[in-house]
């Protein structure tokens, strides 16, 4: 009995949930630049720049996050 396991395996569910995961962020932040750029000059008051690449930098990071964590369970 292995006690570890291969995460990007065909025969596992992580690869394809990652590639669904991988997806749905894209789509995410496609749609986040979409209502950036048709609202820009209504919320040039309130520089969402700043705002935009905060939320940006949270999705990022936790996909990374998760990455962290998958390496530390197949360490331990």
């Amino acid at each position: 009995m292995q006690l570890f396991f291969l995460p990007f395996s065909p025969n596992g569910g992580y690869l394809y949930i990652t590639i669904i995961y991988n997806i749905s962020v894209t789509l995410a932040l496609y749609g986040l630049f979409l209502f950036y750029f048709a609202t820009k000059d209504l919320l040039m008051p309130f520089e969402p720049v700043l705002k935009f690449c905060t939320v940006k930098s949270v999705i990022f990071l936790s996909f990374w996050q998760g990455k962290y964590f998958l390496k530390l369970c197949v360490i331990f």
